[in-house]
């Protein structure tokens, strides 16, 4: 679908009311689809463009800054993603833009969670249940590891060879 020449998506998901906060601070935040509109249940949003980076596994132009500048735009309106992993990252090479996509298990550090989340996620993707602790940042390192080749997928965040139906041949560490 199209709106306003943009290509987009309509999505149902868990928490609409976290999405409406995120929505509301959007215009702060870089190297994220933009939420169009929230109508009901649905949002639609743009779509990300490219492909991910875990199909690609290369390092990329700049992706470290971009990452960090995303981190540094969460922090500065206190959310917090929660799961930037390879899969939940879009680099289109013709346009040199990244997307981060997948916001199910973010969360504001001040106030309610959201009604999808989950403190075992953190745990188990190598962090701390605390949401003080660097979690975006810590992301970021594990990301630039597995790509670069100095960790493997289990070390990255815990995640063993069989944990998905397909994977990259360059994350087989």
């Amino acid at each position: 679908m199209t709106r306003d020449g943009v290509e987009s998506i309509a999505q149902k998901p868990k928490d609409i009311s976290h999405l409406r906060n995120i929505q509301a601070k959007q215009g702060q935040i870089r190297h994220t689809p933009k939420i169009q509109e929230i109508i009901g249940d649905y949002v639609i949003m743009e779509k990300a463009t490219g492909e991910l980076i875990w199909e690609i596994g290369k390092d990329f132009p700049h992706l470290k800054t971009s990452l960090m500048e995303f981190v540094d735009d969460l922090k500065s309106i206190g959310l917090v993603h929660a799961d930037l992993r390879p899969w939940n990252i879009f680099y289109d090479e013709h346009l040199i833009k990244y997307h981060i996509i997948d916001w199910s298990h973010s969360f504001f550090r001040e106030g309610p969670k959201p009604s999808g989340f989950n403190p075992d996620h953190l745990l188990y993707c190598n962090h701390a249940n605390d949401a003080e602790q660097d979690i975006d940042a810590l992301d970021v390192k594990s990301n630039l590891e597995l790509i670069n080749g100095t960790t493997g997928l289990k070390k990255a965040w815990h995640y063993g060879s069989g944990t998905f139906r397909w994977q990259p041949d360059w994350c087989s560490k």
